[in-house]
């Protein structure tokens, strides 16, 4: 499938998302957009927003940030990439939100990215990211009498095959 394909369904769909109207409206062009620090814009028929850092010098183009802004219909994959994909890292709210917002934008990215985060079962079952997770006590094995008059055994498993069957 060939970009422009792409280009053409991701802006059908902006064009009909009714949260972006707004957007659409009051958005500049491509040339329009040059000396203003933060627009909504077209490029290539594709609504992008542009911001510049406030601390950012004008002269530093390579500060500004373009980002597609994203219909309804694609935010859930954008989510789902951000957060769960093995790269990803099943980050907390901020950094994903933050992993999106280099190359994405919509209207309540942070609300959607915390409830994106709420609902992913791996999250719910580890529990809150960088937790300080308490250390088991250490109890003092008593001393033996002589060798071997005692074993002791850590169970582990069940293991997965290696390749050699063992």
């Amino acid at each position: 499938m060939s970009d422009t394909l792409h280009r053409d369904q991701l802006s059908v769909q902006q064009q009909h998302d009714e949260e972006l109207q707004p957007l659409i409206a009051g958005a500049f062009t491509e040339d329009e957009s040059k000396d203003v620090p933060v627009c909504f814009y077209f490029k290539n028929n594709i609504l992008m927003l542009k911001w510049r850092p406030p601390d950012a010098p004008l002269d530093e183009e390579w500060r500004i940030y373009h980002q597609i802004v994203v219909p309804r219909t694609y935010r859930r994959e954008i989510l789902s990439i951000a957060h769960e994909m093995p790269f990803a890292g099943h980050l907390g709210v901020n950094k994903t939100y933050h992993r999106i917002l280099n190359h994405f934008y919509w209207p309540k990215l942070k609300s959607d990215v915390a409830k994106f985060g709420k609902t992913c079962q791996s999250c719910q079952i580890i529990g809150e990211p960088n937790q300080n997770i308490p250390v088991a006590p250490l109890k003092p094995i008593p001393a033996f009498e002589e060798p071997f008059s005692r074993v002791i055994i850590d169970c582990v498993g069940p293991l997965p095959k290696s390749r050699a069957g063992h």
